[in-house]
This record gives C-alpha cells, structure tokens and sequence, in this order.
C-alpha cells in the first residue's frame, strides 16, 4: 500500500510528552487542511509520536530538543520499571515527570506526590544518571566473566571471559606427595580441591559434602553433566 505525504510535509518524530506554546497549539488544531493531515497520520505506524511533531513545523518558530520526561528503554524497546530503590537518581534528573512506575513503589509515591518536595525549577537532565542505566544493560546483555545468570547463558565464542577466576589443575601430584593439598592450599593462599572426577564422589576443599551454588559430592549427579558440574565449580 502505497500513500503520498501532503504536500508541504516533512515527516518528523518525537516523543510523546513533551510541552507546545498557546500559540502554536491553535495554529496547529485550526490549520485549513485538517482533514487532510489527519486522514494521513490517522494511518501511520506511530500517530502519537509523529502528528504533532511533524505538524509543529509548519508554524513553530522555536523547538527545543530536550526531554521533561525520565522514561528509560532497553535495547529491546523493553521499558525500566521503577521501584522504590531509584529514588536518589529520579531526584537527581529533575524531570518534570517520570514514566513505568510500579504500582506498588509507595516511597515514590509519598516523596514526591508530596507538597514538600516539589521541584525547584531546575532544568531537566536525564542523562546525569544515564551512566548508570547504561551499565545496568551492559550488565544484562554481558553478564559477569564467567558467570551464567537467569536472564543470560553464554553463547559458544561469545562469552564474556571464560571463567570468573584464574584456576590451575594438578594432576597426578596427591599420589607422589603425602598430604599436597594442604601444603598447596598453605604455599598458594587459593582454595584446592582433590579429585573432583573421583569415582565414588567428588573431593571437595576439606571434603565438605556441598559447595557453592549447592553443589554436591554425589558422583551420580555430577556424572549427570560432567562438564556443566566443572563449569559450575569454576
């Protein structure tokens, strides 16, 4: 389906929040041709975000670029959900308004529904805290060195770092030298391990039954996965 924009038109967009003069609104909304641009716009991908921003042009003689608006997205077009934790960084922003609260962040809500604590006309600057949203998604889609998380499993020749520690395998040396584990674990300062791929159970540091990540000695569930188990380990 193709369709031609009206003449005079150059199609812009922008958000959906944002501030028009008492002039330019009626210029707008009482233009001779409304029929026509609305029967456009009435059929493109996003209305709200492009009507008025393309329209505005036509009799705007002044438009700032900034936004009054906090509202944080992904790089999936997910929105961040706020909660009760960012309440320092929304005060910091000084936004005129914040977008995707959670219904149930009632410090938000009591702090800044508050007579009290209502903003000091301060220029709005989201992006002094930008930093920190942007390594909370570098976070996600990276993950930690080494590590698997709920919201991100390594793909092979993608990972970020392969292990989260350095780590040495000894193999053969507990059964030339009496007690080697303990006087490696005394020379080096680390956590040593026995035979991990023992055959009735695995040797944890000290022979404890469970390490961590719940990990257990039982040879059956180890031998379950066997490279998984030492990914785990390590």
């Amino acid at each position: 389906m193709y369709r031609r924009i009206p003449d005079g038109l150059v199609p812009h967009m922008g958000s959906q929040w944002w501030c028009l003069t008492r002039q330019t609104l009626p210029a707008i909304l009482e233009d001779p041709d409304p029929a026509v641009y609305d029967g456009y716009f009435g059929k493109v991908w996003i209305p709200d975000e492009s009507y008025f921003q393309t329209l505005v042009r036509l009799y705007s003689q002044n438009i700032e670029s900034r936004s009054l608006t906090l509202s944080k997205f992904d790089y999936q077009g997910k929105p961040h959900i706020f909660y009760d934790d960012p309440l320092q960084l929304l005060r910091r922003s000084d936004c005129f308004v914040a977008r995707k609260i959670w219904p149930d962040a009632d410090r938000l809500y009591e702090n800044f529904l508050n007579e009290e604590n209502t903003l000091k006309g301060a220029e709005p600057n989201p992006g002094k805290i930008n930093r920190i949203f942007l390594k909370a998604v570098e976070r996600r889609t990276r993950g930690r060195a080494g590590l698997f998380m709920q919201s991100r499993l390594p793909r092979p020749g993608d990972e970020n770092g392969f292990t989260s520690a350095p780590y040495s395998v000894f193999d053969g040396f507990a059964e030339l030298f009496e007690d080697f584990e303990p006087w490696l674990a005394r020379m080096t300062s680390t956590r040593v391990h026995g035979h991990l791929y023992a055959k009735d159970s695995v040797e944890f540091e000290g022979r404890q039954a469970t390490f961590s990540g719940a990990l257990c000695d039982n040879a059956k569930l180890r031998h379950h996965h066997a490279q998984l188990f030492l990914v785990n380990l390590i």
